[in-house]
C-alpha cells in the first residue's frame, strides 16, 4: 500500500508541483503524513489498531510522499547556486542515509520501550519537518507570470524525451533500481537460507546505510575529479561485477558488506546525474520533467518486486541472484557503448 503510488502518482505529482506553490505542497503533504501517524499512534496506545487503519495510514504515507518527493527535488535549484547543485544533493543523499542506519535501530528499540513509541516518535518527526519548510524563506519557484504555471503532462514528457542525456540515464537507472531493489528481497531469503537470525538480518540491511554514508561523505571530492560519463559506468559496472558474488557469500555479514559496498557510488551518481539534470530542467517545467523521470525509475519497483519474490519461490536465491546479474551486466554494457552519456565535463555543472 506504501509503494503503489510509485505506480502511477509521479506524472500528476509532478503537474501539481507546477501548478502550485512548491512550499505549500510539501506542507500540506508533511501536514497530512502528522495526522495520519498521529492516529495510528492514538490507536496503539489505547490498543485498538486494525490491519485497516495500517493500511490506510501506509497509503497516505506513499501518496505524500510521492508528492513531497517531486516538490523537494524541484525547489532545490531555487534554494542552491548551480555550481553547488552536487554538494547539495550529495548531501541530501547523506541524510537518507542516515536514516537507514538510524531508523532501522531505532525502530526496534522505540517498540521494546512501547507499542505506541515509533509512531510517536515518526510524528513528531513530521513536526519537525513541517516547521523546517514553513521557516523557509527563499522562493521555491520563480514568480508567477516569470512563466507559464502549469500545462500538461506530456509537456514534461517531451521535453525529457528530447533530452538524450537524460534519457538514456533514466532508463539505465530504471534497470538499475529493478535490480537494487530486487534483491533486498532476495538477500533476506538467502540469509534465512544460512541460518541468519533476525537481529543479523537486520545488521546486513544496515550495511546499505553504511555504504551510502561513505560514499556520500566522499562524493562532493569524487565529483570534481570524475567525469559524468565515468561515475555512471561505474555505479553500474560495480553492481554487475558484485552482484554474482553474492551467491558465493557464507553468512549474513559478508552478504551485507557486499550489498553495502554497491551503494558507495550511488551518491556520487545520484549528485553528479541529478545536478545535470536540476540545473538543465526549466523551473517551471520541474515537476513535469522529474515527476517523468521518477515515474520510469521508481515506478517498475513496486512490480518488479513481485516478480522477483515469484522468482523466488519458483526457482530458488541462486537462479534470481544470477537473472538480476544478467539484467546488470546488459545494462552496464549498454552504457558503455551508449553515445549520450560521452557529455563532456565542461556541459556539467562544476
Amino acid at each position: 500500500m506504501a509503494t503503489l503510488p510509485l505506480l502511477v502518482l509521479y506524472l500528476p505529482a509532478g503537474a501539481v508541483v507546477d501548478r502550485y506553490d512548491r512550499r505549500r505542497v510539501m506542507l500540506v503533504t508533511e501536514g497530512a503524513r502528522l495526522v495520519a501517524l498521529a492516529s495510528l499512534a492514538f490507536a496503539v496506545a489505547l490498543g485498538v489498531p486494525t490491519l485497516q487503519h495500517v493500511l490506510v495510514v501506509a497509503a497516505i504515507a506513499g501518496i505524500c510522499a510521492t508528492f513531497f518527493q517531486i516538490a523537494e527535488l524541484s525547489a532545490v535549484p531555487r534554494l542552491v547556486a548551480k555550481a553547488q547543485l552536487p554538494a547539495a544533493l550529495a548531501q541530501n543523499s547523506a541524510r537518507a542515509y542516515v536514516g537507514i542506519i538510524v531508523g532501522q535501530t531505532a525502530g526496534g528499540l522505540l517498540y521494546a520501550i512501547g507499542r505506541a513509541v515509533p509512531f510517536v516518535v515518526d510524528s513528531l518527526s513530521y513536526v519537525a519537518s513541517f516547521v523546517s519548510v514553513a521557516l523557509i524563506r527563499t522562493p521555491m519557484q520563480e514568480p508567477a507570470g516569470a512563466a507559464a504555471r502549469g500545462g500538461s503532462i506530456r509537456e514534461g514528457m517531451a521535453w525529457l524525451w528530447n533530452d538524450p542525456f537524460l534519457r538514456v540515464t533514466m532508463l539505465l537507472f530504471a534497470a538499475n533500481n529493478i535490480v537494487v531493489n530486487s534483491l533486498y528481497l532476495a538477500l533476506i531469503v538467502i540469509a534465512r537460507d544460512r541460518g541468519a537470525t533476525s537481529q543479523e538480518i537486520g545488521v546486513m540491511l544496515g550495511c546499505i546505510g553504511v555504504g551510502g554514508l561513505a560514499g556520500s561523505v566522499v562524493a562532493p571530492r569524487l565529483a570534481t575529479r570524475l567525469s559524468l560519463r565515468s561515475v555512471v559506468l561505474l555505479l553500474l559496472g560495480v553492481k554487475a561485477v558484485l552482484t554474482p558474488l553474492l551467491i558465493f557469500m557464507p553468512n549474513a555479514l559478508a552478504l551485507g558488506v557486499t550489498f553495502g559496498a554497491m551503494f558507495f557510488v550511488d551518491a556520487t551518481g545520484g549528485a553528479m546525474v541529478g545536478a545535470r539534470q536540476l540545473a538543465g530542467i526549466p523551473d517551471h517545467l520541474q515537476g513535469r520533467v522529474n515527476g517523468a523521470l521518477y515515474q520510469v525509475t521508481l515506478g517498475s519497483v513496486p512490480l518488479a518486486s513481485l516478480a522477483v519474490g515469484a522468482l523466488l519461490q519458483s526457482a530458488g536465491p541462486t537462479a534470481t541472484i544470477l537473472a538480476l546479474s544478467a539484467v546488470m551486466i546488459v545494462t552496464t554494457i549498454a552504457a558503455i557503448f551508449s553515445r549520450a552519456i560521452r557529455v563532456p565535463r565542461a556541459a556539467a555543472p562544476a
